[in-house]
């Protein structure tokens, strides 16, 4: 299939559990079990979560080289999103680990900020990891009441308020728990706020129909 943005149709992808059919949220590419090796997709999610650990070995130019891919991707999503009479803001979603810890990766906020670099719309780090917690992929907790509180808005949230929409960012949609939780909070205190997802992949535990490149 070409690559492309879609829509995800909860209906029909039963896999985002968390969803329901009144979230709207899009996806890029379709990441697959079985390791970096069964798909493009897999590949450069895999290079785009390289740990800290690997910062000034030989590989970690494949890390640099995925942000880049995954911030001109979004860029591609945010010129149609443009061409609404919406005021929107780009969001980084908030990782497992607090801004304070020596695990703490920023690679999300990277890519919203060259996407806006790109597109001219403005963005937000406006999430606080209060306490630092496993990633989903390594067993964390998929219970949005969980995450959301362990999650805390900063100052740079006040800004919102001047806006319609937001679009939250994240690298990989798989249960939608974690885009429910910063929904529910970011709406806790701007209630007007139109909230839409946008991940580079969505994991698939099997194969569903896909979803359509309506805009929003």
């Amino acid at each position: 299939m070409t690559e492309q943005w879609r829509k995800l149709d909860r209906r029909l992808e039963w896999d985002a559990s968390a969803l329901s059919t009144n979230d709207i949220c899009y996806y890029y590419y379709d990441h697959t079990e079985g390791g970096y090796s069964q798909s493009r997709a897999n590949q450069l999610v895999f290079n785009l979560k390289k740990p800290l650990t690997r910062q000034g070995k030989s590989d970690w130019h494949y890390k640099i080289e995925a942000i880049e891919a995954f911030a001109e991707n979004l860029a591609s999503l945010m010129v149609r999103v443009q061409k609404s009479p919406l005021s929107i803001s780009l969001i980084a979603m908030p990782t497992s680990k607090n801004r304070q810890s020596d695990d703490y990766d920023d690679r999300i906020v990277q890519v919203v900020k060259q996407a806006s670099d790109q597109t001219g719309i403005p963005w937000l780090d406006c999430f606080e990891t209060l306490a630092d917690t496993q990633p989903v992929h390594l067993g964390g907790t998929r219970s949005a009441t969980a995450i959301r509180n362990n999650l805390a808005l900063n100052d740079s949230a006040e800004r919102l308020a001047n806006y319609d929409a937001c679009v939250l960012v994240d690298d990989v949609l798989t249960s939608g728990s974690h885009f429910i939780a910063c929904k529910e909070l970011l709406k806790s205190t701007y209630p007007h706020l139109q909230v839409v997802g946008a991940f580079w992949a969505k994991h698939r535990t099997s194969q569903w129909a896909y979803g359509t490149t309506d805009e929003f």
